[in-house]
């Protein structure tokens, strides 16, 4: 791992050389989207806070000085239980400057991505607002985006997930997690063994799926607090066709494995819900461990059900998103996952396997390790994101159905000539 490490820290010096000497953002025409290609991007952004107080959201950490030296805000930063969240939230003068720095730094990383022409759609963790998502885009005029959404959830600290896209917007929701609701729904493990044993003394095609979620797997949920809800964004393709897209951003390591379970059903179970055969993915931070997922199999196991994952496919000499120092673990956080039929050939649209990577072409993006630099107070010269983005693209090719078609034209057409 420090080889690893420091190999990072070598490519973080190369990139500050290339990015002294290339200019990449400098169109004048404005980008528009591909008939047969669209690029995606998923990436947290690390605390996207304009400098402006959301009434009923913990947001006083984000605000300037000006605002926090108050009694009020003073006292809110000393409730907090993190001897470190408190101190950041006591120190960090969020000022109309450091905003627009933010801002700057991750349209750095942004532009760069897609030979320059930026994603055709962003899923962004990490957003406090739609206001603060609107000021992201409008500093990208050359990308020319056409949807910018967000809606609030109902997350105390006040992120939300949001899409920017070059793509039209046909519709969008939110859907809320309600974690208590969700585990009880779901049926035990006495249950299930009955209704398999069942299935195969009937010799029933139909039976339960090899892992299915059991109300014992979320046993660990005590408390059904509230977070991020999934963001479902329904975008217009080129030839027309819907594009669902779904931003989740689930709760993180302090939380124990039960709620990351029931968000992953969630998912699920939305895309159940959609029209059949319905084009959709999933994309955003999933906070999963590379240790959890080995011990638990979240990925492996609870999505591979209904979700084709990114770094399964594709992606490979990948180390991850998200380093976590302490444990000296590299972990995939930010993730795609693609329905089936993206991947298998059924659909026009595929996703690419060979397009699938990490993004970090960025100087902003490293620290002195060579891992993902956060942007933490803004003071420092390098620093964006304590996550590197993921890309992926979908590339539009004949489905199976045309190329048989394609076939038995030029079967014809070759009889035709003899």
């Amino acid at each position: 791992m420090k080889t690893q490490i420091k190999h990072f820290a070598i490519v973080s010096l190369s990139l500050v050389i290339f990015t002294s000497c290339t200019s990449f953002n400098k169109k004048k025409e404005l980008v528009q989207v591909k008939d047969s290609e669209i690029f995606l991007m998923t990436y947290n952004l690390e605390n996207l806070f304009d400098t402006k107080d959301d009434e009923g959201k913990n947001d006083e950490e984000f605000l300037p000085r000006s605002i926090k030296n108050t009694t009020y805000c003073q006292t809110l930063c000393f409730s907090r239980t993190s001897k470190r969240f408190r101190q950041e939230c006591l120190d960090k003068d969020w000022s109309e400057t450091i905003y627009k720095r933010k801002i700057s730094r991750l349209v750095d990383v942004i532009s760069r991505v897609n030979d320059g022409n930026g994603p055709d759609v962003l899923i962004a963790e990490e957003v406090e607002n739609i206001h603060a998502l609107k000021d992201l885009a409008a500093a990208m005029p050359q990308f020319n985006y056409k949807t910018v959404e967000l809606i609030e959830g109902p997350d105390e600290r006040g992120i939300d997930v949001g899409v920017i896209s070059r793509l039209p917007m046909k519709s969008s929701m939110l859907h809320v997690v309600d974690f208590e609701k969700i585990k009880y729904s779901l049926k035990t493990q006495e249950q299930l063994t009955k209704e398999r044993t069942a299935h195969l003394t009937k010799k029933d095609e139909n039976s339960l799926p090899e892992f299915t979620l059991a109300r014992e797997d979320v046993s660990d949920i005590k408390e059904n607090y509230p977070t991020r809800g999934i963001l479902q964004v329904e975008l217009e393709l080129p030839d027309g066709e819907s594009l669902y897209v779904l931003g989740a951003h689930l709760p993180s390591q302090r939380s124990s494995t039960g709620y990351r379970r029931v968000v992953l059903e969630k998912l699920s179970q939305i895309k159940k819900e959609l029209p059949e055969k319905a084009l959709v993915f999933a994309a955003g931070d999933f906070n999963i461990s590379a240790g959890e997922d080995a011990q638990k199999r979240l990925y492996g196991e609870q999505a591979a059900r209904d979700w084709v994952i990114s770094h399964k496919i594709g992606c490979k000499s990948c180390a991850g998103t998200y380093y976590y120092h302490r444990k000296r673990e590299w972990s995939f956080f930010d993730v795609f996952l693609f329905e089936k039929e993206l991947t298998n050939g059924q659909n026009e649209w595929q996703v690419d396997p060979n397009s699938i990577a990490v993004f970090n072409k960025s100087l902003y993006q490293f620290n002195r390790w060579g891992s993902p630099g956060r942007f933490g107070n803004g003071k420092h010269s390098t620093g964006v994101s304590d996550h590197w983005p993921l890309v992926a693209k979908l590339v539009r090719t004949p489905n199976a159905e045309q190329k048989e078609d394609s076939k038995e034209n030029s079967k014809t057409s070759e009889e035709v000539t003899q």
